[in-house]
């Protein structure tokens, strides 16, 4: 007996164990180990794993333990070899991590039911906002186009500043709606022959003023002949104006920016490029998270944003089958890169 059975048996040395039968030693018989013994006297070989052993109530241990019969030259059984190794430690590591493994599902279901609700509840909140606001543009543009040459210069800006707002608050709804639209799959597809660099063009000439109010160079590049592609035209629209706008607003006065695009063979590829302020690279895994914003004291002054833009453009170009990506240094720039098929998706989406 070593000292390890020594302290698993709960005696001071192997002489408080002479002329000691082992199924007297009220472990031995609490722990299931008797029967084992026994099966080893009778000449069988046996073995149990994650015994456990309680000699006193401040100690517990867990044991891999194997019996071999010792036999004579004439097969009689004279003896027990009991070999025991102690998993202690390997057995309290596992049940710890069983606990954390329980802990971290629950986690996950209750993360699950969160998302769940708040995706719900967004899907309620745009639909009850959308009829209202709906009906807030019809009389708006009613007044603009029926009244506005006989109202006070006055009212017609306070018309236009309440349009402009109303316009805001209606596209921010349309952006929830796609949120929810693509969490369940919904969203529609509607493919037709566009001309990707037509779309640009429209883009970058209807974001000029802004550049020059930023003194911001806005730069359109085409390398070679960009063939017709079967594509959304309305979505591609949304996400490339999604790009230039995040461009224009995250680049300092006086910078740069540039859209490009070329011909790849089987895609065409668009990029977005400036020297802004950056992403950091902690956030560029998560850019492309639903409501996530990245946060830094370059960005400080934008309180317009809710961190629906990029995801609604990634799932937008991935119902084309479609990649959008980003390469980022902060205090360098940003590249947002997107490739579109050439070819119809084989299946279109719904």
């Amino acid at each position: 007996v070593n000292k390890q059975m020594m302290t698993i048996f709960d005696v001071a040395s192997e002489n408080d164990l002479i002329r000691t039968s082992v199924f007297e030693l009220p472990v031995i018989s609490k722990s299931g180990l008797d029967g084992l013994l026994m099966s080893g006297m009778e000449g069988h070989e046996g073995e149990k794993a994650d015994v456990h052993m309680v000699p006193r109530s401040d100690k517990a241990f867990y044991l891999h333990v194997k019996v071999t019969p010792i036999k004579s030259a004439s097969g009689d059984t004279q003896g027990v070899l009991f070999v025991a190794m102690d998993i202690t430690s390997k057995v309290r590591l596992q049940n710890q991590l069983e606990r954390s493994y329980e802990k971290l599902t629950q986690t996950y279901e209750e993360l699950e039911r969160v998302t769940k609700m708040k995706t719900q509840f967004i899907d309620i909140v745009s639909h009850e906002l959308r009829t209202p606001l709906t009906v807030m543009r019809g009389y708006i543009d009613l007044i603009e186009s029926e009244y506005s040459s006989k109202l006070e210069p006055k009212f017609a800006s306070r018309l236009k500043i309440i349009k402009a707002n109303t316009d805001k608050l209606y596209g921010l709804v349309e952006s929830m709606l796609d949120v929810s639209r693509l969490e369940k799959g919904s969203l529609e597809i509607h493919l037709e022959p566009v001309r990707v660099d037509a779309i640009l063009g429209e883009i970058i000439e209807g974001r000029m003023h802004d550049a020059e109010i930023k003194k911001q160079t806005l730069l359109f590049e085409v390398e070679g002949r960009l063939p017709l592609i079967m594509a959304d035209r309305r979505r591609l629209k949304d996400v490339f104006s999604n790009l230039v706008d995040n461009a224009l607003k995250y680049t300092q006065d006086g910078g740069r920016i540039q859209v490009s695009a070329r011909d790849e063979g089987r895609m065409l590829h668009v990029w977005v490029k400036d020297n802004g302020v950056g992403i950091p690279l902690e956030a560029l895994g998560q850019i492309f998270d639903r409501f996530h914003i990245v946060t830094s004291n370059a960005l400080s002054h934008q309180v317009d944003r809710l961190g629906l833009g990029l995801p609604i453009a990634k799932g937008i170009i991935e119902a084309h089958q479609g990649r959008i990506w980003v390469e980022s240094q902060v205090g360098k720039g940003s590249v947002f890169h997107v490739d579109l098929p050439k070819e119809p998706p084989k299946e279109p989406p719904k």
